[in-house]
């Protein structure tokens, strides 16, 4: 998690290093160390603007939320908020998509074609061992016809605080070249990329985070999707409100990579972070016993 450091010292007056002191490098902004006691006046602790960790000249690398919880001696609650208030995330969402200026409509666009599951759609999720009944009621799902860009897809509506911002479809047929499209930016209301899907059933203080929404679909309320591995600042934001994450990426690289490099960030503003084995499947492909079993040590 990237904090804007500088306004953070200033505000609560943590001395900063003179830009030329001998223990401060380009890119790090230090400060007296609270953990090391050789440190006094030393500025060994630096903090890297970059990549967004604490390591300290004298004892090493610390916790993101341990370290400013020692620094402004503040409680673990206060530190929360803190770092909620001082993080960039937005504005680094904002460079990562890196968006052409347009206008959001004032009322999300469904794709053409879109209306209830049919016989077809319901079919495609008893091939793949899925309850439809169950998906429609949980998840809200719905369909397209074989007509129009959106053909022969199940629609997934996305909510965020219980309002419908955005959509997903998954094609039916695995005959077409996208197996996921998703709602085009221009007819969203919040971007995709920006929410997590499954966020607003997710009421426990554990949470199981997978690339898609087959995979929440499998898992139930409790898990969440970040629409593939490429996760953004702001979901990473949002991945804050829960105490533990289990990562549940796919077992290639890509997705290793990304759970790995996820686990690095949350662990850093101090939440447990468990990074689970890939299985011979991926997580939508799961048998669903092995996932209710998973899912029931997870609502505990």
């Amino acid at each position: 998690m990237l904090l804007n450091v500088i306004n953070l010292y200033q505000d609560f007056h943590i001395p900063i290093a003179p830009p030329h002191h001998k223990h401060t490098r380009k890119g790090w902004v230090n400060t007296v160390c609270p953990f090391h006691r050789g440190s006094v006046g030393g500025y060994h602790l630096g903090y890297n603007l970059e990549k967004g960790y604490f390591f300290c000249f004298g004892c090493g690398w610390h916790p993101v939320n341990l370290t400013i919880q020692n620094l402004i001696r503040a409680d673990e609650r206060q530190v929360k908020k803190i770092l909620l208030n001082y993080a960039v995330a937005g504005q680094l969402l904002e460079s990562s998509l890196k968006e052409e200026p347009y206008e959001r409509p004032d009322k999300l666009k469904w794709p053409e074609g879109y209306g209830k599951m049919v016989a077809v759609h319901r079919n495609y999720l008893l091939k793949r061992k899925f309850n439809p009944e169950q998906l429609e009621r949980e998840w809200n799902l719905g369909g397209t016809r074989y007509w129009g860009f959106y053909s022969a897809r199940i629609v997934a509506p996305i909510s965020f605080h219980n309002e419908i911002v955005s959509w997903q479809t998954r094609d039916i047929t695995d005959r077409q070249k996208a197996k996921y499209l998703p709602c085009p930016k221009e007819q969203e209301l919040l971007h995709h990329k920006q929410l997590l899907y499954g966020f607003d059933q997710a009421r426990w203080k554990t949470v199981v985070v997978v690339e898609g929404i087959t995979g929440v679909w499998r898992l139930g309320p409790g898990a969440i999707a970040t629409f593939g591995v490429e996760y953004t600042p702001s979901q990473l934001l949002l991945l804050q409100s829960f105490d533990q994450v289990m990562i549940f990426y796919d077992g290639d690289e890509p997705g290793q990579d990304a759970a790995e490099k996820m686990a690095m960030e949350l662990t850093g503003i101090g939440r447990e972070v468990e990074i689970w084995q890939p299985f011979s499947y991926d997580s939508g492909d799961m048998p669903q016993e092995k996932a209710d079993e998973i899912m029931k040590e997870v609502r505990k």
